[in-house]
């Protein structure tokens, strides 16, 4: 098998755990738990103190800021389903996984409040590297919300991408 056939099979494989955890009620309660400092409660009615912008962040933050980048084991691809992810996070405070791992719980978590989510896979001579897009309704467009590009290294990556593929949930 090529590595890029293998890189779009993981890029399906994390687009189906969006799809399928998504609407899992863990996964809704975790992010409406991160965003529900973004509204205040008066008499008995919920007022949005931020944009959607600032709900996509939250999560983006919370991933980006709780979820440690490690590599799958040499000439191995594992993928762990978001609620794996959460229970590491809810047991140690930190959970670890790769930059597909890290897809899927963000994507998961965006697409559960109702955000359109779709995945890029991108590379330089083969794929190798997959990130989350947010659509922002209030703003008409598109944003990268990469959990993994806290890295210089992967900043310099990013930048010589001359492969790119975009997987939608649908």
């Amino acid at each position: 098998m090529s590595s890029k056939s293998l890189a779009e099979s993981v890029a399906s494989s994390v687009i189906k755990l969006i799809k399928n955890f998504k609407d899992d009620p863990k996964i809704i309660l975790f992010s409406r738990r991160i965003t529900s400092e973004l509204y205040s409660y008066r008499k008995g009615k919920e007022y949005r103190l931020y944009s959607e912008l600032s709900e996509c962040f939250a999560l983006y933050y919370f991933v980006y800021s709780k979820v440690r980048y490690v590599r799958d084991p040499y000439k191995k691809e594992i993928i762990f389903t978001p609620l794996l992810l959460l229970q590491q996070l809810e047991k140690y405070g930190k959970a670890f996984g790769d930059c597909d791992d890290q897809t899927a719980l963000l994507g998961a978590l965006l697409a559960s409040l109702g955000y359109a989510v779709r995945c890029q896979l991108v590379g330089i001579e083969r794929f190798s590297h997959i990130y989350p897009e947010v659509f922002i309704p209030s703003l008409s467009r598109w944003f990268v919300v990469d959990p993994i590009a806290k890295d210089s290294e992967v900043r310099d990556f990013l930048e010589r991408i001359r492969l790119k593929k975009t997987f939608y949930l649908e």
